[in-house]
């Protein structure tokens, strides 16, 4: 970090200039911390690394299936120019930060916001938009662990701001909430007007995104500031990450409360709720280590690595239902019951049936199945008389079921056509694991 008197080196900004007229000249995205390019062998490729470390770790559960979830090729698709949420002009600034002393920014939002499209994708079986949604809730988790990332505040705030000084020459001194108080060597007399004037003029272009100031991204001596800034000068000297030594699940996530009462839409609400609050978790986690992140990003890239791949388990279930049905008397008995493949037990499993060209002439909608032990099934099974009313009749049970210590969606269902219909909608060999 530079103090107000301080400037990077001679050979810094020789370093920095010759990376940014390349980076300016052949790229239309700008750098951000923990960037998603590679310019002259220096790697700006860090959200690249987590995600694929985060991968690995994910196709090592018992629950994951290669042939549902994206492959990690599709989601780095996604990360980088010219489809990752780094690339100018795709996303807002504020997408990108919190910062929790304020109260300001939309991070927590957007990993809430793509990790519910993600759940969405998977239900509807769109792996592309998956991909992109697993890239960029990975993306943007990620920057909540991030120093930088977790101050600054808004166009608005920062220009209200300005326009208490803009007729004077005065230094202006910015609050520690705004700046970083976890900064150790920088002084609270540190001038901010240049950063702050460099930055209004790049908001202010028409079609900019550019919402959210990061005092440390303007600091710079060349072009528009952010080119040889604190924050860009940190990225360079960011160390190459060789280990994960973390063990389990992040501690923040909380699966949420989910039952055969919920509708679709309020699972996908509470689904939102938990992912935010797992980025708001790791956003508090950074301010209150800003420090130690800041001279050592390892343990943060650690912690972004483990709550990808806990946020991205809880995209899919353990919880595996299996239909057979019989055609007996011009009905059609349909039994059911829910295999675990999790390493933990699954309390209260339930199913819900419910039936399009048709109806169910007995037997309760919701069924309690009881407890599914780790790697087990359920001591019970469901069971249902169903009467068709079309050729297409097609019939649908969804299991819930709680998980404590595995992340997880804690819903599936599993679908087909009852005999008379063209063909089964998904082969019985093959139940699905769903949003």
């Amino acid at each position: 970090m530079m103090n107000s008197e301080e400037r990077p080196s001679a050979w810094t900004l020789c370093i920095i200039t010759v990376i940014v007229l390349f980076f300016t000249a052949s790229f239309s995205a700008k750098a951000y911390p923990w960037g998603s390019v590679t310019i002259l062998g220096i790697s700006f490729e860090t959200h690249q690394f987590i995600t694929k470390q985060a991968y690995s770790l994910l196709e090592k559960d018992p629950a994951f299936d290669r042939d549902k979830f994206p492959s990690i090729k599709d989601i780095l698709n996604y990360e980088g120019t010219p489809r990752g949420p780094d690339t100018e002009g795709l996303t807002l600034y504020s997408r990108h930060y919190f910062n929790p002393k304020l109260n300001q920014g939309k991070g927590p939002d957007s990993v809430g916001e793509e990790y519910k499209e993600l759940s969405q994708a998977f239900m509807e079986g769109k792996r592309q938009a998956a991909a992109k949604c697993a890239a960029w809730s990975s993306h943007f988790m990620a920057d909540m662990h991030v120093p930088y990332h977790v101050i600054g505040c808004t166009f608005e705030y920062i220009k209200q701001i300005y326009e208490e000084h803009a007729k004077d020459t005065e230094p202006i001194m910015l609050d520690a909430s705004i700046y970083g108080s976890g900064f150790s060597d920088v002084k609270p007399t540190y001038n901010f007007r240049h950063s702050i004037k460099a930055y209004l003029k790049a908001a202010d272009k028409p079609g900019a995104k550019i919402d959210w100031f990061d005092p440390w991204y303007w600091n710079g001596n060349i072009g528009e500031g952010y080119e040889t800034s604190s924050h860009i000068i940190w990225e360079v000297k960011l160390l190459n990450h060789k280990k994960y030594p973390l063990m389990g699940y992040d501690p923040n996530w909380k699966n949420p409360s989910i039952g055969p009462n919920d509708s679709l839409e309020q699972i996908y609400a509470k689904l939102s709720e938990a992912a935010k609050n797992a980025a708001l978790a790791a956003a508090n986690d950074t301010v209150s280590n800003f420090d130690i992140y800041y001279k050592n990003a390892g343990p943060a890239v650690n912690k972004s690595i483990q709550s990808i791949y806990t946020m991205w388990r809880a995209s899919f279930s353990a919880l595996k239902p299996v239909i057979n049905s019989v055609s007996k008397d011009g009905a059609y008995i349909v039994t059911g019951r829910v295999k675990n493949v999790a390493g933990e037990t699954a309390r209260n499993v339930q199913v819900r049936l419910t039936v399009e060209g048709g109806s169910i002439v007995a037997g309760d909608l919701i069924q309690g199945l009881g407890d599914a032990d780790a790697a087990s099934q359920t001591p019970r099974r469901a069971e249902w008389k169903v009467k068709s009313s079309s050729d297409k009749c097609k019939i649908k049970m969804e299991a819930f079921g709680t998980f404590t210590e595995t992340p997880d969606l804690q819903h599936a269902f599993y679908e087909e056509k009852l005999e008379g219909a063209t063909s089964p909608v998904i082969p019985r060999s093959k139940p699905v694991t769903s949003i």
